[in-house]
């Protein structure tokens, strides 16, 4: 009777408690922004990335240096590195050049994230081109913003560097429990279990 409890309750238990608890939702995206000299541009596009549903700006910082503590103590996920002078390199026929910051110790979350966040800045680039053919000022209208991107963590986005430890752990507690489970039957079968 316990058996069959455990055989038909256990499975139901653990397929509600994964399926809630183990998500693959890129959302809330924790951003920190690099801005050494926040001008009009800057201010759009960071305004740009609050509106969004999946990023969370959750510091504005004027170093890129200050990123590497964001990241260590898990406060970022991501980063976004805008030049000194941005709207002005917006202007020019060059374009602008952003760095775009990513965590990538789970790599596919790692390119999702990188991939929103090129997102936006095309979105925000395309608005800034219309806005300019609006107020018809030629010469202008080709607004490029170029974004490199780095990877932190696992510049090689290998998904090994995640799953290697992940599957040491799950083969170690599928061990115990089959250890024990053959330690039982040997002492069933020997007729010395109490």
């Amino acid at each position: 009777r316990r058996t069959l409890i455990v055989v038909l309750a256990l499975p139901v238990v653990q397929v509600l408690l994964f399926g809630s608890a183990i998500r693959t939702d890129v959302d809330r995206v924790r951003v920190a922004i690099v801005d050494p000299a926040p001008d009009d541009a800057t201010l759009a596009l960071r305004g740009r990335l609050s509106a969004t549903d999946t990023f969370r700006v959750v510091a504005v910082v004027p170093r890129a240096s200050d990123l590497d503590r964001l990241f260590r103590t898990s406060e970022a996920q991501a980063g976004l590195v805008l030049p000194v002078g941005f709207a002005n390199d917006l202007a020019k026929a060059d374009g602008a050049s952003v760095l775009i910051v990513v965590d990538a110790t789970d790599p596919n979350t790692g390119s999702a994230v990188r991939a929103y966040l090129e997102a936006v800045i095309r979105s925000f680039e395309r608005e800034v081109a219309i806005r300019q053919v609006v107020g018809l000022k030629p010469d202008t209208t080709n607004v490029r913003i170029s974004a490199t991107t780095r990877m932190k963590f696992n510049p090689t986005r290998e998904s090994s560097n995640i799953f290697v430890p992940g599957l040491m752990a799950f083969v170690l507690t599928i061990l115990a429990s089959l250890m024990t489970a053959i330690s039982l039957t040997r002492e069933k079968e020997t007729g010395t279990i109490e």
